[in-house]
């Protein structure tokens, strides 16, 4: 996640850089208290992008964390469209997800990049926003 963002050159619209205990699998008054925080951030300030990983602690990595909390899952749905997704190899199972907030653009890749792209290839530094 913090590798695409830098890749990027995006910064965080929140003060969280990862999601440890907004896909918590057991429910705690915690938990609800970061999720409902972090919502009315993306809500307020909402960014640009969301990079999302499979990451998921002490648990295989799997982007189904998505259903253990539906509210994020509904706001990603009805705000981003996702615009790329990674997987990194088949033993780790990594991936990431990028997705893009509606109205907004992403660079586009040309279909001669797209057709070279495989699971280790990293978006070329030509595409990327430089600000």
């Amino acid at each position: 996640c913090l590798n695409a963002l830098y890749h990027l050159r995006i910064v965080q619209s929140t003060g969280s850089i990862g999601d440890l205990l907004f896909f918590a699998p057991d429910k705690s008054p915690v938990v609800d208290h970061y999720r409902v925080d972090f919502l009315n951030s993306l809500i307020k300030n909402p960014p640009s992008v969301i990079v999302l990983t499979n990451e998921w602690f002490n648990r295989l990595p799997t982007f189904d964390k998505l259903n253990q909390w539906p509210q994020f899952a509904a706001y990603l749905a009805e705000n981003y469209k996702l615009v790329i997704s990674r997987q990194f190899d088949e033993e780790s199972h990594h991936a990431y997800r990028i997705y893009v907030r509606d109205g907004m653009s992403f660079p586009a890749l040309d279909q001669s990049q797209q057709e070279h792209l495989t699971p280790l290839t990293l978006i070329p530094h030509s595409v990327i926003p430089h600000s």
